[in-house]
């Protein structure tokens, strides 16, 4: 597929002014919408992002899970991570995907380059509440942050914004108050905004805000 990459980098702005003339105080390398709309979509709302393994395959070299969409959505190449089955959460890890294919009518094996025999997985059978739980990181648009970057909708009021199928890099900005990867910020009523689907990979501070905001709908995102 096609993708899209937008990096932020540069001196930072420690000021954006508004068509509207409003000035707003910035730091880092800032991606604002103030006032306009924001459309972005780049995954089909047919595709899943995360799942729960149902078994690891008799080599050890993948696992199954019951979502055919993830067959039709990403391909060999795609980075998968595999969250910790334990209390310690450096345990889980990205995998290099090799190979997805169907397995049978509603499963899907999904092969990596690595020996998955030697982790401690719990499956499905094993637990259906506590499997272990995958999730892919790569999206078709990609905005990839400078370390002190972070997006945010600022003061839009009644204005749908729809964020859907983007990969969030390296956003956020460490220990600045309202500096996040995604953030909606005193917009009121924003009926119809979607933020979906979308990935926040290597975050400087947390994941999604919604301050002084409602009517947000956000879902199935993953976060890192």
């Amino acid at each position: 597929a096609n993708k899209i990459g937008i990096t932020l980098a540069g001196e930072a702005v420690t000021s954006l002014t508004t068509e509207a003339g409003v000035t707003i105080p910035t730091t880092g390398n800032p991606f604002i919408v103030a006032g306009g709309k924001l459309s972005v979509s780049g995954m089909a709302q047919t595709c899943n992002t995360w799942a729960k393994i149902k078994a690891v395959s008799p080599d050890g070299t993948g696992f199954i899970v019951s979502d055919t969409s993830l067959a039709d959505c990403y391909g060999a190449g795609a980075t998968v991570h595999i969250a910790s089955s334990t209390f310690i959460e450096v345990e889980g890890k990205d995998y290099t995907v090799t190979d997805i294919s169907l397995s049978g009518t509603d499963d899907v094996l999904i092969t990596v380059a690595a020996d998955l025999s030697t982790i401690p997985l719990i499956t499905e059978a094993q637990s259906a509440e506590f499997a272990t739980e995958v999730m892919f990181m790569d999206r078709n648009v990609q905005i990839t942050g400078s370390g002190s970057s972070y997006f945010q909708v600022l003061h839009t009021p009644n204005v749908p914004q729809i964020l859907n199928g983007v990969q969030f890099h390296h956003m956020g900005h460490a220990y600045q108050d309202d500096r996040y990867p995604i953030q909606f910020k005193y917009c009121g009523s924003a009926a119809g905004s979607d933020v979906s689907r979308n990935s926040i990979t290597s975050s400087n501070q947390r994941c999604i805000s919604i301050d002084g905001t409602s009517d947000v709908t956000v879902s199935s995102n993953t976060a890192l």
